[in-house]
């Protein structure tokens, strides 16, 4: 007789009995009777086994007792065998330090058939102090491979942060651990992990890097190019792996994060211009220099050249590049002995974004037309367009193109260059002192905006307390009368190079202007020195 089991309870309820809490504590107490024989096949073998472990059984705490390369776990468990996915949660005994680690698992029926590797879910040893004492390791055997993995550990350090060391410069970096930090040993070890940098400086061109000592290599971009000159600025945090393949086979550290790109498509506020440059103590544009027939464009990290080249329009809208430079383009242009004004200009590669640079004879015209002069060696900007064309003498091709500037060649020889002003603007670097103004006299000034101007103005600038201006006060030209009241025979013009003002006294009287602050008639202005010239125009796009 198999083995049976009576369960009686002490209180049974009619369906019409009164319920009360004693009846129901007295409900209770069950009375439980065992008969018959105990059959085997009733009893579950709850013992644990190879089999039972491959299919999803308990994990396993464990003792290690072994050395730096051979942890020996100690487990309290029947098992005799690895099986497929079993886990292991155990402390190391000692520090990993870079050499090939197995594991051996013991048990209560004894030790293990073997010790079989330990590694990482990057299928490496694991590297120097990436295992420490009592760290917390999780592992799980795997059967194809005859392996341990680590699935958890407190210093897996797949992401490695890195310091700029003090002999570092801008291109080159060195590297060196934070405090309490153990670097990989050899690049080898970084293949497939990462190491984090902040860069201290904006480069001036192709970088490298040396890891802790290890030797100097390229840092390149996902596609195996060299960093450009601007692509990395201070502050900026380097995302980098190691890829043996990189640069020729030679390796290299590849930036993982977006970089700054010199010649990106972007949106400003003005086109087709010099954004921004070094400028002298006017704050004019000083571009360019030369030595014999060779021109420099001149540009440092502090006052870095930044030029927009419009190239039209498309569906987003307005289609700008601009070209960053943080660095000296040494003779950048060599100019030809022939006696001409040479128009020089920067060139932006369309297809790759390469930058180059040349010059013309031909000064551009920029015009509000729909066709360019398809004229050989004209170049032709259509400001509706936002383009720029140059033609061969059939047509005329598009050309991502910006004019910095001229060199005048004189006597076979450079005698001075011109940089274009900022942003299509400009107003006098000095203001022009007036002599006498009762009598005839011309003011000039050269505008440096490569083109005729669209606007311009002409004023007069307060020095000191005159008919209640202050200094700084600015009267328009053609605020000017005579002693009668009546308007003078001067006037303003401009031409491609230069501002004018010709004032023209002959008998009319002396100069009159209106009081700042008392409405009634214009008094004369008391002395030469009171006011100078100050010309200001705009290319007016």
């Amino acid at each position: 007789m198999a083995l049976s089991i009576a369960v009686t309870a002490r209180k049974l309820f009619n369906y019409v009995e009164k319920v009360t809490t004693g009846k129901l504590n007295a409900a209770n107490f069950l009375t439980v009777q065992l008969s018959g024989a105990v059959s085997t096949s009733q009893i579950e073998n709850r013992a644990v086994t190879t089999v039972k472990a491959e299919m999803g059984g308990p994990w396993f705490l464990g003792t290690d007792s072994g050395t730096a390369t051979a942890h020996a776990v100690a487990i309290e468990t029947a098992l005799t065998d690895y099986a497929d996915g079993m886990l292991v949660l155990y402390r190391p005994a000692n520090n990993s330090n870079g050499s090939a680690i197995t594991i051996r698992i013991t048990g209560d029926a004894g030790a293990f058939a073997t010790a079989v590797p330990l590694q990482t879910v990057m299928r490496t040893p694991p590297l120097v102090g990436e295992l420490k004492v009592d760290d917390e390791v999780f592992a799980r055997y795997n059967a194809a491979e005859g392996v341990f993995t680590i699935l958890s550990a407190n210093h897996s350090r797949i992401v490695q942060r890195g310091n700029i060391e003090g002999s570092s410069t801008a291109d080159a970096l060195v590297i060196e651990m934070p405090t309490d930090e153990v670097g990989w040993a050899t690049l080898s070890e970084a293949v497939g992990r990462f190491l984090l940098v902040s860069a201290s400086a904006e480069n001036t061109g192709a970088m490298t890097l040396d890891y802790l000592g290890v030797g100097a290599k390229a840092l390149r971009t996902p596609d195996d190019a060299a960093i450009t000159a601007g692509q990395v600025v201070a502050g900026m945090q380097l995302l980098l792996t190691y890829n043996t393949a990189m640069n020729s086979a030679a390796g290299a550290w590849v930036v993982l994060n977006p970089l700054v790109q010199p010649d990106a498509r972007v949106i400003t506020s003005v086109r087709q211009t010099v954004l921004s440059g070094p400028v002298d103590s006017n704050g004019h544009p000083v571009l360019l220099t030369y030595s014999g027939q060779a021109v420099t464009l001149k540009a440092t990290t502090s006052d870095p050249l930044v030029v927009v080249l419009a190239a039209g329009f498309d569906v987003s809208g307005a289609v700008d590049y601009v070209h960053r430079l943080t660095a000296d383009a040494a003779s950048a242009w060599t100019i030809p002995t022939s006696n001409a004004t040479y128009y020089l200009f920067v060139d932006r590669d369309s297809s790759t974004g390469a930058i180059t640079y040349g010059y013309t004879t031909s000064q551009p015209s920029y015009v509000n037309d729909d066709a360019a002069s398809i004229s050989s060696g004209a170049h032709t900007f259509l400001i509706n367009r936002m383009k720029m064309y140059l033609g061969d003498g059939a047509a005329a091709a598009e050309k991502q193109r910006v004019f910095l500037g001229e060199a005048l060649v004189s006597g076979s020889v450079i005698t001075s260059v011109t940089s274009y002003m900022f942003k299509g603007e400009f107003q006098s670097p000095t203001d022009t002192a007036i002599s006498a103004l009762a009598s005839n006299q011309a003011f000039t000034d050269s505008h440096k905006l490569g083109l005729m101007p669209a606007s311009m103005e002409c004023v007069l600038v307060a020095q000191g307390s005159t008919l209640n201006y202050v200094a700084g006060d600015e009267v328009d030209v053609q605020g000017i009368t005579n002693s009668s009241y009546a308007y003078r025979y001067d006037h303003t013009w401009k031409s491609l190079t230069q501002l004018g003002w010709n004032y023209i006294a002959a008998t009319y009287g002396a100069p009159y202007i209106v009081n700042k602050t008392s409405m009634g008639a214009p008094s004369a202005i008391s002395a030469a020195g009171d006011f100078k010239v100050r010309f200001r125009a705009s290319r007016g796009w």
